[in-house]
């Protein structure tokens, strides 16, 4: 019997006088699903009421939970959770989504808070290996079966991505880059989407997460160069990612761009991303080497000709004028923030709040403005993690010299001075 033939009161009038079971199924719905996608409230309770088998599937609208989710109906999801539906529901016979990973596939973040908080597991591994090790048939089409974190990585929106994510990891899920030395299918995920946003949420706690490589010497910089992510190279170039790194394979980011350039020409392919990620690499080789940055001579050799002569002088004339342009409330010009360590830049400000305007660095210095303002921010992070460890300055005082604290200071990562100012 179709769900659009039956009368609503005549079900409840079955289901109270007991001729009908809450447990019925209909062609492809159970009642408590029927009645949450026809938002009847009072058929929902009389079906709670008789002690309705919650975690029943039907094989299109899975369980009343499912459904309420699929509904976007926090308030359905929240009494059905009181009522004991399982909230890490697996189904033994399809691939199935638990409630967590449809609540993030539909981009509900209230519903997604309320799942974590009421214990869904965060870090649930969902794969088809796991279906496989029950017997379970893999149909066409779900032979990938993605993590709660994954699913939250794989959009383009990246305030409903940052979002969930950092409400998954607020009960605990955990933000892996790399494993095995390779780079995991929830980082890929956050690379094939060119998210810088979501790409930060992986790398804060990976003091060297710009040095990371796979079992064959590929950065994150040569992942986003060989998949043309450029929105995230560009952020690494700026964060300080090195220019001169190469693989296993001897490839510097520059020849593994070029490499790719070259094989959609011959092709006869689209090379526009390609000869973007040339571009990028080639000017940023030219920024640092003309900054006095250090820059390998195969790097150099690259960019050494006449077709580069008048990107060369814009850099020139821009580094005169970082120069000549002090920091306010500074001793700093704003070139030596190019030259110092990140340390050297935090001790520099201890007794400073943000001291720059982002918007005027970007106007003012175009070509090395985002270089800068992404050191200034990392050396105030730094200042801030400093001063929260000093508390246990005196205690090394104690037994140290002064001269050998401050060197301990100067070699600690950031994560060690989380850990010392918890």
């Amino acid at each position: 019997m179709a769900s659009n033939d039956i009368n609503l009161k005549k079900i409840q009038k079955l289901v109270k006088s007991g001729e009908m079971s809450v447990n019925a199924v209909f062609a492809c719905e159970k009642y408590s699903e029927y009645a949450i996608i026809n938002s009847d409230e009072k058929l929902i309770d009389l079906l709670l009421k008789k002690k309705v088998n919650l975690n029943h599937t039907t094989k299109f609208l899975l369980t009343a939970l499912h459904a309420a989710i699929k509904e976007q109906k926090l308030d359905v999801v929240k009494k059905l959770i009181t009522s004991r539906a399982e909230i890490n529901l697996t189904r033994p016979h399809y691939p199935l989504f638990p409630p967590l990973h449809l609540a993030i596939y539909c981009r509900n973040y209230d519903i997604t808070e309320f799942l974590v908080m009421s214990g869904a597991n965060v870090n649930a591994d969902i794969s088809p290996t796991t279906f496989n090790n029950n017997n379970a048939i893999i149909h066409e089409g779900s032979d990938e079966v993605y993590s709660s974190i994954h699913l939250a990585a794989t959009t383009n929106d990246s305030i409903s991505g940052v979002e969930i994510l950092q409400i998954l990891e607020k009960y605990g899920a955990k933000f892996e880059v790399i494993k095995d030395q390779e780079y995991t299918l929830e980082f890929k995920a956050v690379m094939r989407y060119d998210n810088v946003d979501i790409l930060k949420l992986f790398s804060k706690n990976y003091d060297n997460f710009l040095g990371i490589s796979d079992l064959h010497g590929d950065t994150v910089a040569h992942l986003a160069v060989r998949f043309s992510y450029i929105n995230i190279l560009q952020y690494l170039l700026n964060f300080g990612t090195n220019i001169n790194v190469i693989n296993d394979r001897n490839s510097s980011l520059l020849d593994i761009a070029m490499k790719i350039n070259i094989d959609l020409t011959l092709k006869n392919l689209i090379v526009d991303d390609s000869l973007a990620i040339i571009k990028l690499i080639e000017n940023h080789i030219l920024k640092l080497s003309v900054a006095g940055i250090f820059v390998s001579k195969k790097n150099l050799r690259a960019v050494d000709g006449d077709f580069f002569k008048s990107f060369h002088e814009k850099c020139k004339k821009e580094i005169s004028e970082l120069k000549s342009k002090r920091m306010s409330k500074t001793n700093f010009n704003y070139y030596s923030v190019l030259e110092k360590t990140l340390h050297g830049l935090a001790v520099g400000f201890t007794h400073l709040d943000d001291c720059f305007d982002e918007a005027e660095i970007f106007l003012e210095f175009p070509l090395y403005g985002k270089i800068i303002v992404q050191k200034l921010r990392r050396a105030f992070e730094r200042k801030e993690l400093v001063k929260n460890a000093e508390k246990l300055y005196d205690i090394f005082y104690m037994e140290l010299p002064d001269l050998v604290i401050r060197n301990i200071f100067n070699h600690l990562s950031n994560v060690d001075l989380r850990l010392l100012s918890q």
